[in-house]
């Protein structure tokens, strides 16, 4: 970031390391350097903290993949060759704790509209008409 005040080009990953333990407004503290003072502030948010543990969602989780994406691989015919899953350990992380996952498969390289043609009838049809909470990558 470029400092007005000194012209001095701050490198702002460190000003970030100095400001860590600001909670919205400046403190004074051992670590800070009044260099990055014009630099702005660190907001912390207590929805922003990872937790142990979540409640579970009511609504099923639909997992939508990304362009040239897939749900499922199967490299070789063979079954001794495992298939390879798009999202790796997340659908399972989410079916242990408790939530319905519904894992979607659009074509991989059409338009936008395409996608979102396929991905609702897909959502109509898994999910019986029931509210649904989506979770894209990139062009998921």
């Amino acid at each position: 970031m470029w400092s007005r005040r000194r012209g001095n080009y701050y490198n702002l990953s460190h000003a970030f390391l100095w400001c860590r333990s600001f909670h919205s407004h400046r403190r004074t503290c051992q670590g800070y350097d009044p260099r990055i003072a014009d630099l702005g502030r660190i907001i912390e948010d207590d929805f922003m903290r990872l937790k142990e543990h979540y409640k579970t969602p009511k609504n099923p989780i639909v997992l939508s993949h990304g362009l040239f994406g897939f749900d499922t691989l199967r490299l070789l015919p063979w079954s001794f060759v495992p298939p390879l899953q798009y999202w790796g350990g997340i659908n399972e992380a989410l079916r242990s704790n408790g939530c319905k996952v519904i894992v979607t498969a659009v074509p991989p390289s059409a338009s936008i509209e395409r996608r979102a043609e396929v991905l609702a009838c897909s959502i109509e049809r898994l999910a019986g008409g029931q509210s649904v909470n989506i979770v894209g990558h990139s062009m998921g």
